[in-house]
């Protein structure tokens, strides 16, 4: 009988304290809310004793797993010689050299604890290098939880968001100030005609489209064939400034992420979570030109945990080990081995269920059809199977995305075994989900 008793007395105890009883908000969406001891290798144990196998990986970063002996000796021996000096060491020069050396269209880069920073920061260069202030944002994408840009990314329903070739401008947080508004044009993702008008009628005010090069943040849903290349050669022909919001895809999909992935090199990438293994690190990169702005001072950024000894140990460490022959080929592998037996088994028991994503990271959606935006990821799916499927799964020992997202992020340790014995679980778990379907 699975017993999660002791997390939620903790998560009752953790919310007198902690304001939603959760570190960030879309965790307060698991039902349950479990309480960790420690993790090693591809398993999480919670407090009531319970291992899962973990398919979660702190929400991508944790692309080592647990423990990961190579990660653990870089941050003790940072941890013994300290590690906040409010200056540079010779590490910093290795870490960001191999940075530009793998991301393609980094000549330079600037580092930050978070994926939010790392937006800001690109879009604050982008618009000093343009002199324009307009960004064009895509439906469903999600670039970080600040005002600038937290703006139409999940719809209590689609008539919140109004016509899809001219959506209205939604906030997505009581606080937000709406002036932001006027500096963000919505658009439709995945749509090269609606992008390719808006840009030659309005290319003038435009300094940079913004986009996840797989949208990852609403479902997981794959750029059309051909979509990439024709937002580069439009950008590129009106001197828009191309942003890749890789804070997921970069060293995921591939060790040069998304751009390295499609082939298709934007003007500026950031970069996030698995690059620093499960410490917080990010940053951002583009061509040498763009970045003189920063290098120069004439565009500020700053952070006071920027480049600290511990995010350049736990980047190096993480790269040592993704670098290493046969490494993305292996995640690779080992994803389309579970998500196609997932499709499989739930075509064989007549579920409607949808798999969409390269391999080393994927995305689930209880619906007829695959989605190609975020509007058709809202009218498509079966609402409320997914939780109840997450359930029947963490009675069973696998851990996965708490809400409807339903991503699945691979690790360099994740097994053969771990593969085969999920893929058992999911088989039950589809089964007691046909019970009540």
């Amino acid at each position: 009988m699975y017993q999660v008793s002791k997390s939620k007395q903790m998560f009752e105890e953790c919310s007198k304290f902690l304001a939603g009883g959760v570190g960030s908000q879309v965790r307060s969406a698991a039902d349950p809310v479990l309480f960790f001891t420690h993790g090693k290798g591809s398993k999480l144990y919670d407090v009531d004793g319970n291992e899962y196998i973990d398919y979660l990986l702190g929400y991508g970063p944790s692309i080592l797993g647990y423990a990961h002996p190579v990660l653990v000796k870089a941050l003790k021996e940072a941890i013994e010689k300290g590690f906040q000096f409010g200056s540079e060491t010779e590490e910093v020069i290795q870490f960001c050299r191999k940075l530009t050396h793998v991301i393609p269209c980094a000549d330079e880069v600037k580092l930050a604890s978070t994926g939010s920073d790392a937006v800001q920061g690109a879009l604050r260069v982008a618009r000093a290098y343009t002199g324009k202030n307009k960004v064009i944002k895509f439906e469903g994408h999600y670039h970080g939880w600040l005002d600038s840009v937290y703006v139409n990314h999940i719809p209590d329903s689609l008539q919140y968001w109004g016509l899809r070739n001219n959506p209205r401008k939604v906030l997505e947080s009581a606080g937000q100030v709406e002036s932001i508004l006027s500096d963000l044009i919505i658009l439709p993702w995945n749509d090269l005609e609606v992008l390719e008008k808006t840009i030659k009628e309005r290319h003038f005010e435009i300094a940079a489209v913004i986009m996840e090069p797989i949208m990852a943040n609403f479902g997981l849903i794959m750029p059309k064939k051909g979509y990439l290349e024709g937002v580069r050669e439009i950008t590129k022909k009106y001197g828009i400034i191309l942003i890749f919001d890789e804070v997921i895809c970069s060293f995921r999909v591939a060790l040069g992420g998304a751009q390295e992935y499609f082939r298709v090199t934007p003007d500026i990438s950031t970069f996030g979570k698995a690059v620093g293994g499960g410490v917080p690190l990010a940053g951002y990169g583009g061509r040498r030109e763009i970045m003189e702005l920063v290098a120069k001072k004439k565009c500020v950024e700053a952070g006071t945990f920027n480049t600290n000894s511990l995010q350049i140990a736990a980047g190096l460490a993480t790269l040592s080990e993704l670098e290493r022959e046969g490494t993305y080929e292996r995640m690779t592998k080992l994803g389309k081995k579970l998500s196609s037996e997932m499709k499989n088994i739930a075509d064989r028991l007549n579920i409607p269920f949808q798999v969409q994503g390269p391999g080393p990271m994927f995305g689930i959606r209880f619906a007829e059809k695959e989605a190609k935006d975020a509007r058709e990821a809202v009218e498509s799916r079966y609402a409320g199977l997914y939780p109840k499927f997450r359930f029947f799964l963490l009675e069973r020992g696998v851990h996965i995305f708490p809400t409807e997202k339903g991503e699945f992020y691979l690790s360099t340790v994740h097994s053969e075994k771990d593969i085969d014995k999920t893929l058992n679980v999911v088989e039950d778990s589809f089964k007691e989900l046909r019970k009540i379907i």
